[in-house]
């Protein structure tokens, strides 16, 4: 028996289900978030608000950002807390230090000159090459198009931008600059070391067309947002109250109802209400999905074409506190390190390193991550500790005296109790349940890769009325990607709605002035 309706239910108060939960509220359609154990961006550890992974808005460039911000009336609000940063991101490797300077006039040319002088020129065209993608990919980003196309009209128009591509983006048989560089060289490999942390795609997959287009963001300066990504999403989930809209997130929902080939409810864990709806919102990874389906028979003919995705690699977080005068002179708050460049660039031998701003009382936060392989990943024989230990002897050679400045050390991924080295005790944490490798966020590889290389999962699903929204829609853009499914979505609910066109209309107007 159906006790409730809402217009629209999502679950996942991940980002990118908050983000199409904002817009359709803003829409006035009336929305029910429902968390599904998505963990929040940041925990408390010892009285300290500790980020869950390092976040940087790679996407702040996009049009689909400033869109997706103007709408929701908070492009003033994030712009009075974004700060730029310089150098925009270092990369350390054994035998050269690059750093990506704000001012790239005449700095960069400084740094190529210094690390890499003999392949100056390849180095060069490539990044005239990703800073010019956004002159044609921009466009394409501002049309009103669903992501992935799904229309005749919409796939003719995408053929029609790829066209304008280089051919040395789109695919074809065509010289690449970086194609005059070893595969092996140091500047391959710093290249390639931020762009593993910014995609959602298994790094083996991706495209030449998406490794310029998130080497673009980190060229255009990604802003650095005061709270972090924690702030962020209570902005979001303050946008989604204060509209149409209701966040339960600690509710789980048990099923999904489905009638006659389309969603028609859902059914709640615990309490066992029964809540109607006209559209679900999926923003979990599709085998989240699958478990509160009554079938995946739906989705045989989806996986018969494209494949299903495979866990390739898994997003380790370790959180290191110290005292500042710990921290090394010069280094800026994107470090990446590379132990062993021979090595595959995983687990402790890539490290993503996120300084946080010195606190009050003189201490750092260090927030570190690495992509951890399956025989590493959730599931795999090797303890936590095993884990914490490796990243913490890498994170030793770009931080030298990083022991005797210790503080603290924890992470909500590895299961191990928080760590107080000040205090020489270990804490066992209030919510071991939110901890452990089972909260690991996984990059996914797809056998089969949709438009440009870019896409992987469809919006609309093989279910009526249920979409798909986050990370496995467009996985090679990362952030962009997630921004782009959300607002795909949203435009399809609202499309699909004529009850509130001429609120639509109203609203738009008020955007556009």
């Amino acid at each position: 028996m159906i006790t409730n309706s809402y217009d629209v239910v999502v679950i996942g108060a991940t980002h990118s289900g908050l983000i199409c939960s904002a817009l359709l509220t803003k829409r006035g359609f009336r929305v029910l978030v429902v968390g599904h154990d998505s963990p929040p961006p940041s925990y408390k550890a010892l009285g300290l608000d500790l980020p869950r992974s390092p976040f940087t808005d790679t996407a702040d460039h996009s049009p689909i950002s400033r869109r997706i911000y103007a709408e929701l009336a908070l492009n003033q609000i994030l712009r009075r807390r974004s700060h730029s940063v310089d150098p925009i991101l270092q990369v350390a490797l054994p035998d050269h230090r690059f750093e990506l300077p704000l001012d790239q006039s005449q700095l960069l040319d400084r740094e190529l000159e210094r690390e890499f002088p003999a392949i100056k020129w390849p180095v060069e065209e490539f990044l005239a090459l990703a800073r010019s993608t956004g002159e044609v990919f921009d466009p394409l980003v501002r049309h009103n198009l669903t992501w992935p196309p799904d229309s005749f009209w919409e796939r003719r128009r995408l053929r029609q931008v790829a066209r304008m591509l280089p051919p040395a983006l789109r695919g074809a048989p065509h010289p690449s600059p970086l194609d005059q560089i070893p595969s092996r060289h140091a500047f391959r490999l710093t290249l390639d070391a931020p762009l593993r942390f910014s995609s959602h795609l298994d790094p083996s997959q991706r495209s030449p067309l998406a490794t310029a287009r998130l080497y673009q963001g980190w060229l255009q300066g990604p802003q650095w947002i005061e709270g972090g990504h924690a702030r962020l999403h209570r902005t979001l989930v303050d946008k989604v109250r204060s509209s149409t809209g209701e966040v339960l997130s600690d509710q789980r929902v048990d099923k999904l109802i489905i009638r006659r080939g389309a969603v028609t409810s859902v059914k709640m864990a615990g309490s066992g209400d029964e809540i109607g709806c006209d559209s679900v919102v999926s923003s979990l990874d599709l085998s989240e999905l699958l478990r509160i389906l009554p079938s995946r028979d739906p989705f045989v003919d989806l996986f018969d074409r494209i494949g299903e995705p495979q866990a390739r690699l898994f997003r380790y977080t370790l959180n290191v506190v110290i005292r500042a005068e710990g921290l090394p002179v010069g280094m800026g708050r994107h470090a990446f390190m590379i132990r062993d460049p021979k090595r595959e660039l995983s687990d402790e031998n890539l490290l993503r390193v996120e300084s946080h701003p010195v606190t009050d009382d003189g201490l750092a936060l260090l927030c570190v991550q690495a992509l951890l392989s399956r025989r590493l990943g959730p599931g795999a024989s090797t303890g936590g500790k095993l884990i914490r230990q490796r990243v913490l002897e890498s994170l030793r050679t770009l931080v030298p005296f990083l022991d005797e400045h210790l503080v603290m050390v924890d992470s909500p991924h590895d299961g191990l109790p928080i760590e107080d080295r000040r205090g020489g005790r270990t804490i066992e944490p209030s919510s071991p349940w939110s901890r452990g490798p089972h909260t690991m966020e996984a990059i996914f590889g797809y056998p089969v890769l949709g438009p440009m290389g870019l896409c992987a999962l469809p919006t609309r699903s093989p279910i009526r009325r249920l979409l798909l929204t986050g990370r496995q829609v467009i996985p090679a853009l990362g952030l962009e990607g997630e921004l782009l499914s959300a607002w795909s979505a949203a435009k399809i609910i609202t499309a699909g709605d004529r009850r509130k066109e001429w609120m639509r209309r109203r609203l738009w107007t008020k955007v556009e002035l």
